[in-house]
């Protein structure tokens, strides 16, 4: 493995973690706003607000979608071709 496929490979792992991280907080924060919208949770002004019980189911897809994306990205020596390599 050369210097250019470790660079390469580190940059795919910080771009996983970030899509599954990011993906885990906008599930949380989705149902969380869902819940308040239709009043299950309460003590907040988003209480019992509609907005957010459609708001809310929005947001959680947008995280199930990057946390598919993150676990999708998973590098795989059979599927890739490896990282560029730089022209001189």
């Amino acid at each position: 493995m050369d210097s250019w496929e470790g660079l390469y490979l580190g940059e795919m792992k910080a771009q996983r973690v970030i899509l599954l991280v990011g993906g885990l907080v906008l599930i949380l924060v989705g149902v969380l706003w869902t819940l308040q919208g239709l009043g299950t949770v309460g003590g907040s002004v988003m209480s019992g607000v509609t907005l957010w019980a459609i708001v809310g189911p929005i947001v959680a897809l947008v995280g199930a979608y990057l946390l598919w994306r993150a676990i999708r990205r998973t590098p795989s020596k059979a599927r890739s071709s490896g990282p560029p390599t730089p022209s001189s």
